[in-house]
């Protein structure tokens, strides 16, 4: 008695952030399912999203870290070498320390706008980890255009070169 609560049952399940999505394998990781870590439907931020792949990595969907009512969450991927390009497929290697192997990387524009159009932030960084020849450069080969309703924020971070091609 004395006690009350003025939150209706259930919507309590509807608000909150997005927690942590950390997907991962010691040698080739092919992920061909939906990974998510969304805000609530009423509030909260998006979450943080890693994918890797010590030798490795093939993401077929777009990782949803979004939030209707909050601010997007993250997505990182941490290839060496990386070109952003219409062609595809994705191909984003990388491993579960973010240090990083041979492997080149391509993203295509289209996996990078549909995560920015949805909310979600992405981050790109290369490093030269592993036995490998690449520098770690980054190069944007064709124009991305986001539409995304609120503000959102693409970070190309090279341990080398940014090699900007087109806008």
């Amino acid at each position: 008695e004395g006690l009350r609560r003025d939150v209706h049952p259930g919507l309590d399940d509807l608000r909150g952030d997005g927690g942590l999505v950390v997907v991962w394998a010691d040698d080739s990781a092919r992920i061909y399912g939906r990974i998510a870590a969304r805000g609530g439907a009423l509030g909260g931020d998006g979450g943080n999203i890693e994918t890797s792949g010590k030798r490795f990595l093939d993401v077929s969907r777009v990782a949803d870290a979004s939030a209707p009512h909050g601010k997007g969450g993250l997505w990182l991927l941490d290839p060496n070498n990386v070109a952003i390009t219409t062609a595809g497929p994705d191909a984003t290697p990388g491993n579960p320390d973010f240090v990083t192997n041979a492997d080149s990387s391509t993203i295509t524009v289209a996996t990078i706008k549909a995560a920015l159009d949805n909310g979600i932030n992405v981050t790109i960084t290369t490093s030269t980890g592993g036995l490998n020849t690449q520098a770690g450069d980054i190069t944007l080969s064709n124009a991305i255009n986001s539409v995304s309703a609120t503000d959102v924020t693409l970070t190309l971070t090279a341990h080398n070169d940014i090699k900007l091609n087109a806008g």
